[in-house]
């Protein structure tokens, strides 16, 4: 329900942020905000979010050992996930900052 009311509230800004045409950036990096918090806050949202768990927890700590892990995942995010791993961050953490990166990019695209 939540997600709803902040649909709303964002198409109700952006229709009429696109007719006063005032500040429209700080409208859009206001929009990219609340899309990386939401993207950040997913907790078993997806079918293979617990296949990313198990794998994430039964990958063993450091970055080397991360990429010599055999298994069907890309190269950088095994990376990603050896040196988080290694920082003692957990899978939910993990998450968090691989939604940051990606959001960040597809705004800075955009």
């Amino acid at each position: 329900m939540i997600f709803l009311a902040i649909l709303i509230v964002i198409g109700y800004i952006a229709f009429f942020s696109t007719i006063y045409k005032k500040n429209n950036k700080i409208i859009y990096f206001i929009f990219v905000a609340i899309l990386i918090i939401l993207s950040m806050f997913r907790y078993g949202i997806g079918t293979d979010y617990i296949a990313y768990l198990n794998y994430y927890k039964n990958n063993s700590v450091g970055v080397i050992n991360s990429i010599r892990f055999d298994n069907h995942m890309d190269i950088g995010y095994r990376i990603l996930m050896g040196i988080s791993k290694k920082l003692g961050i957990s899978f939910e953490g993990f998450i968090m900052i691989i939604s940051f990166i990606m959001m960040a990019l597809v705004s800075y695209i955009i």
